[in-house]
């Protein structure tokens, strides 16, 4: 614990939650029902693959014996290095109002629980991007090129016009092959990247307990998980899209990122199939990859752009990011959790 005249810091445990909902499903912005935070709650940490009883909750700061201030941590699995670690995802950084004072504080002191660990942030506002340059933190990616693909015309005149687009509750795992299951697919998804994991220099571990924790089982956003098994000894190809209420699928991932052409296009044609059958006006494919980008150059009623979506680490001193091998997905940080 470390203390600044009347406020106190230290690590927030598991049993407080339920205690500070001013802080969760009454705070202005974020809000969420009491029963939605809960649920997320225990997706961050009892459920999370990447959980395990050393793993800290977050930190807060108090005054009066009250908390005022929260910002949490949650633990994923990722790869660097060739090997695997865990990382820290900040989520949920909050100070009431009347102690904002204690904001800047409060993430100095979350710094100082994970000197050793490599910390992530893939959802930072504008006005706390100096204080990340400040306390160290690594741009990895501001933007990234999309292909924005037309999926459904009537989607589309429905959007222009600002009309509520009749979406159908998307399933979480599609295979345009019906003799492969979901245990199929995630028995292929660990030999997938068994082997080639070592594209990765610095990424999540996507493997069949990340598939499951992320997409199947994630109660905060609709993902879907889209498997495209590989041919002779082709590795089979995944991406995980998630849908908005404005009717637009967007793709948050493909792995592997050296597929072949073929192979995403094909998946690309599964992604539009299913965008117009559940009535989706566009989806949105990012270009992890030259392969990616030329895939998405076969389609019509296509447009490419640049879409900003920023990224931060924060490493231990000791420690350098590989220069090349960079395979975080859109999905990095907290969002969709």
């Amino acid at each position: 614990m470390a203390n600044s005249d009347t406020f106190q810091f230290s690590k927030l445990e598991r049993e407080e939650l339920p205690g500070i909902g001013e802080l969760f499903w009454d705070f202005p912005t974020g809000v969420r029902s009491e029963k939605s935070w809960k649920s997320r709650f225990t997706h961050w940490w009892e459920a999370n693959p990447a959980f395990s009883n050393l793993s800290s909750y977050g930190a807060k700061v108090s005054t009066d014996n009250r908390v005022v201030g929260i910002i949490c941590t949650i633990p994923i699995r990722i790869w660097l290095s060739e090997k695997e670690a865990i990382a820290t995802i900040r989520s949920t950084w909050r100070v009431l109002k009347e102690f904002r004072s204690q904001s800047v504080p409060l993430i100095l002191f979350s710094d100082s629980l994970f000197l050793g660990a490599v910390n992530l942030n893939g959802t930072p506002i504008d006005s706390i991007l100096p204080l990340l340059k400040y306390c160290g933190w690594t741009l990895i990616r501001d933007h990234i090129e999309v292909t924005v693909i037309a999926a459904s015309l009537v989607a589309v005149g429905r959007r222009v016009l600002s009309l509520p687009n009749r979406l159908v509750e998307m399933p979480r795992f599609i295979c345009p092959d019906r003799t492969v299951d979901v245990e199929a697919a995630m028995a292929s998804a660990d030999a997938t990247w068994q082997a080639t994991r070592h594209l990765c220099k610095h990424g999540p571990v996507r493997d069949s307990l990340y598939y499951r924790w992320y997409a199947l089982e994630n109660p905060t956003m609709p993902f879907t998980w889209f498997f495209i098994p590989g041919e002779h000894d082709e590795k089979g190809l995944f991406a995980l899209a998630t849908h908005y209420d404005d009717g637009s699928l967007h793709v948050m991932d493909f792995w592997p990122w050296n597929a072949p052409d073929a192979s995403f296009k094909k998946m690309i044609r599964l992604i539009v199939k299913t965008a117009r059958k559940h009535s989706f006006s566009v989806i949105r494919v990012p270009h992890f990859s030259t392969n990616i980008g030329r895939a998405c150059g076969s389609f019509r009623l296509s447009r490419n752009c640049i879409a900003p979506q920023r990224f931060y680490m924060h490493l231990p001193k000791e420690m350098e990011l590989p220069a090349d091998g960079v395979c975080w997905p859109l999905n990095c940080g907290d969002i969709g959790i």
